[in-house]
C-alpha cells in the first residue's frame, strides 16, 4: 500500500488534532502543513502520482479557507506533473446543523482538473469554539 500524504490547515488546532490521529492510525502517512508547503517549494518532493493525498481543512462559510485554494493554485502554477492520481477531503466543521457537501465543491472541481479523483469525502464535526455573551437578564432566566 502506498503511504498516504496529508496535507492539511488549521485555523484553530483542531483539524491539526484530527490530521494527527489520522495519521497516528494510517501508519504509512506523511503530515504536511499547508503554510509549510506553501512558504517553501516543496510541492514537488511532498505530493507524488503514486501516493493518495488526504486533504484535511476546517470550514470557513461552507467552502474550504482561502489558503487552501492558495496550495491548489500553487501546484498548479508549477506544473506538478506527479499530481496525486487520488485523493480523499476531510472537513472539519465546528457545527454539526449546517454541515453539507458544499465545502468540498470548489476543492473537488480543481483536483479533478488535474485528473485526480475524489474517491472519499467525509466530516469530522468538531464542537463549537466560539462564545456568545447574552444580556445578563437571559444569563439568569437560563440558569433558574
Amino acid at each position: 500500500m502506498s503511504p498516504h500524504i496529508l496535507c492539511y490547515f488549521s485555523g484553530t488546532g483542531n483539524t491539526e488534532l484530527v490530521s494527527m490521529l489520522l495519521a497516528e492510525q494510517l501508519g504509512d502517512a506523511s503530515l504536511h502543513r499547508v503554510e509549510s508547503i506553501l512558504s517553501t517549494a516543496r510541492s514537488r518532493t511532498v505530493l507524488t502520482g503514486d501516493h493518495p493525498l488526504v486533504l484535511l481543512y476546517p470550514v470557513y462559510a461552507l467552502d474550504a479557507p482561502p489558503i487552501v485554494y492558495r496550495l491548489l493554485a500553487h501546484l498548479r502554477r508549477n506544473e506538478n506533473e506527479d499530481v496525486p492520481n487520488r485523493a480523499a477531503i476531510i472537513t472539519v466543521p465546528c457545527d454539526p446543523h449546517t454541515t453539507n457537501s458544499a465545502a468540498v465543491l470548489g476543492v473537488r472541481r480543481r483536483l479533478g482538473r488535474w485528473g485526480c479523483r475524489v474517491c472519499y469525502e467525509n466530516q469530522v464535526v468538531m464542537p463549537a469554539n466560539v462564545l456568545w455573551s447574552y444580556p445578563e437578564h437571559w444569563n439568569r432566566q437560563l440558569l433558574e
